[in-house]
Order: C-alpha cells, then structure tokens, then sequence
C-alpha cells in the first residue's frame, strides 16, 4: 500500500537501463531504446514463454550491474533495519555459484535443512510451511519511500507452500495469505489494514518473469513487462548473484525452492479490513504490488512495490516478532 501523493512521482531507478534516455537524449539513442522496446515486448515470439524476449538488454543489465559491484539501491533513511541492511553488508560470506548454484547453500558451511518435507502424513508430503512462514507468525518494520518511513506489521494467517507435484499445479491457491497493516500512511486514518495474498516463484509456469504466469485468473493482479520483472529482481542481492552465476543461461526459477537460503515471492493486498466491502481509502492506494525475497536463515523480509503509476522502488523491511511461532532453529555449522 502506497500514500498516493508519491505516485507518479519521478524517483532514480536503481539499476540503469541501457538505451533509455530523457527528453535531451539522442535521436540515435531513442530509436535503439525504440528498437528494444518493440523485441522486449514481441509477444510472437517462438522461445519459451520464460525467456526474456530481448536477451540483448538482459546481457546490458547484467553487465551493468556486474560493473557496479554492490552499488545497488539503498534506502534513503540513515536508520533503516539494522538486521536487514545486513543482508546487503554481507554479501561477502555468499560462495560463488557454479553450475550447481541450485543445489547448494547460500552460506559457507551451511548445514542446515531449509526444505526438508515432514513426514508426519500423506497430505504434508504435498504442501508445507516453513521455520518463519507459518501462521500466525508475525513481522514488524517499515516501508520507505523516499525520506519517509511508515511502520508496517505483517501477521500470516494461512500458508500452503506447494511442493513435489503440486510445484506445477494449475490450482491457483494462494501459498500464502495475511494482513498487512501501515501506520501514518494518510492524515485522516492514522492505521490501515488490508488482506493480502502471496504466491512463490516455483516452477517454469510461475517463474520470475511475469509472462510465465500465461493466462492463469492471478497473472493479471501481478501485471509487469520483462523489464520491470527484472529490474525490481536485480536490485535483491541473492537474485543478482543468481542471474550473475548464470550469465549463459536464463533461469526463470529455483528448483527445490524450499531447499534454499532465499524465497522469492510476490505479495498482492486484495481488500481492505475489517470491512471488505469498502474499496478504497481517500490517499491511499493498493492496486499495485510487492517483489518479495524471504531470508530462511534470519527470518528477514525484503521487497519493492510496484505500481506502474507509483514512485518506483518503495523499500519494504521486515523481521520477525520475537516470541511468535517461527523461531529458528537453523545453526552455522
């Protein structure tokens, strides 16, 4: 959710797309950023529907980001979450990947057991939870657009990650369901609550790229061009190494994805609560939504909303409560 003064407001985007250029760009350079857009957007296109259309400026956005190093984008607030800013600060201790990034750890010595499926019945076998992602659990922390910071807490109510077979499965359930609630977002309601589902990137046919998503009910509330898919993902530290590793190949998702550090999702508020039958809040908008990377290891959670009319690349922080159900019980060996 977004105060809707902020949208359509310009902010810097934190990776630089090649050929893009304001109005005082160059004719030459407007029509190859022309020439980009009509590949990127070629919907006749015989490849795979996972692959980006335009690999030309997936190889620019990567080199781009390869040269920056870690300059990826920061939050303006000074006193952002301490344990989140982390997850940046530390990229350090993440190996690099190789050719079997997908079934490795994402950190040196680490012996613990993200994904491991409980045996406890039939039906667990099929659909699961995890150390931090179940219900009841509850988050706290900010959003942040530009210099303003609001106070967010997030409580999960229902989660049904799918696993083994159902990975593919055209029963569109949410994985993952919840309230979201934002503080100071507008002047005449101080707090406001909305219902919001979420749904892993699991296979090839719910992937990264938002084209992936075919023409399945949920893939219109998750609308985005390849471009805007990959520019949000870039700017997550464990997707950049993921793609950086695999510069030769696309990969639209992670197999066995519970089997690693990093969960990537994306999150859509749907209605407002208690009472759903109101649609909207005078100042406040939720029609767009979140890319979300969760941290199994910390329990941290990390994203950026999306809204092609919004301020881009406001900063979703996250940790868990204390004293809630999701304790970790993951150790560095």
């Amino acid at each position: 959710m977004i105060n809707e003064g902020v949208k359509a407001k310009e902010a810097r985007s934190p990776v630089r797309v090649a050929g893009k250029t304001g109005k005082q760009g160059s004719s030459k350079e407007q029509t190859r950023h022309d020439r980009d857009a009509e590949i990127f957007y070629n919907k006749s296109t015989d490849r795979p529907a996972f692959q980006f259309t335009n690999s030309r400026l997936r190889s620019r956005l990567l080199r781009e980001q390869e040269s920056a190093g870690e300059d990826i984008y920061e939050c303006s607030s000074r006193d952002s979450l301490q344990s989140l800013q982390q997850l940046v600060e530390t990229d350090h201790l993440v190996p690099a990947l190789d050719s079997s990034l997908l079934r490795e750890k994402y950190l040196f010595g680490d012996s613990s057991s993200y994904g491991e499926v409980s045996r406890e019945g039939p039906a667990r076998s099929f659909t699961r939870d995890t150390n931090f992602l179940k219900s009841k659990m509850s988050y706290t922390g900010y959003q942040i657009s530009g210099y303003k910071k609001y106070q967010v807490s997030v409580e999960l109510q229902t989660v049904d990650f799918p696993v083994g077979q159902r990975r593919d499965s055209q029963v569109l359930q949410p994985h993952m369901t919840g309230f979201l609630t934002i503080k100071g977002l507008t002047n005449n309601h101080p707090e406001i609550s909305t219902f919001f589902d979420c749904y892993a990137v699991t296979s090839n046919k719910f992937g990264f790229l938002s084209s992936s998503w075919g023409d399945t009910p949920i893939a219109q509330c998750f609308a985005a061009s390849e471009q805007t898919d990959m520019v949000h993902w870039l700017n997550f530290p464990a997707f950049k190494q993921l793609e950086m590793a695999n510069r030769d190949k696309q990969v639209n998702y992670v197999p066995d994805y519970l089997n690693h550090r990093y969960i990537f999702m994306r999150w859509k508020e749907k209605f407002l609560v208690p009472d759903p039958f109101v649609n909207s809040v005078e100042g406040a908008s939720y029609d767009g939504f979140y890319y979300i990377v969760h941290d199994q290891y910390t329990g941290n959670i990390q994203g950026f909303y999306y809204h092609e009319d919004a301020e881009k690349f406001q900063q979703l922080e996250l940790v868990p409560c204390p004293h809630t159900p999701g304790n970790s019980n993951f150790a560095m060996a």
